[in-house]
């Protein structure tokens, strides 16, 4: 399972810019519910856990915390890499479309043998690069699972622009962990 972050099992409200400033630097980090269960349920099942986010490493550590506390299973943090004394730190503000596919390339090159389960959410870009990452690995995506933050419909344009010439089965769009169809093999 390669798994985003933010809206996906941490509730950070990113839609919002003032209210993800506020989750991000002011309130304690909270587990989106009933993801920590069904991640658990996932690794007891088999499947390895790897986070993918664009949150920057200066956060693993409350991450890490947060994932813990929570129940979340033993997981590998791809975080995004910037440094405050250099020109790194613009890429705090780049686009997840050019941060997240490398990582995610990483994951799927390192592990040539494995299958995955894409997870994110609908605020960002997730569908979209995801989307991409079956399109280009068509045989080691076996589901895109995405979290409905924005209450969108599996029908709205985005999607259908997104998965277009991806079959119904191999994604899904949920509100909550419960609807989730997809389990390890």
């Amino acid at each position: 399972v390669i798994s985003d972050i933010d809206d996906t099992v941490k509730v950070s409200h990113v839609t919002d810019r003032a209210r993800l400033m506020d989750a991000t630097f002011f309130q304690d980090f909270s587990a989106v519910p009933g993801m920590a269960p069904l991640y658990a349920e996932w690794a007891r099942q088999g499947a390895t856990i790897h986070f993918v986010s664009s949150s920057p490493w200066h956060l693993y550590a409350p991450l890490n915390e947060l994932l813990r506390q929570a129940g979340f299973p033993t997981a590998t943090l791809a975080l995004k890499q910037i440094r405050l004394k250099d020109s790194t730190i613009l890429d705090l503000f780049k686009d997840a479309s050019k941060t997240k596919p490398p990582a995610i390339e990483a994951l799927l090159a390192a592990y040539p043998g494995r299958r995955f389960v894409l997870v994110g959410d609908s605020g960002e870009l997730d569908p979209e690069i995801y989307a991409g990452t079956l399109r280009k690995h068509p045989d080691r995506i076996a589901q895109i699972l995405i979290r409905n933050v924005t209450n969108a419909k599996p029908d709205d344009a985005r999607f259908a622009a997104a998965f277009a010439d991806i079959g119904s089965d191999l994604w899904q769009l949920f509100d909550e962990p419960a609807q989730i169809r997809w389990r390890p093999q």
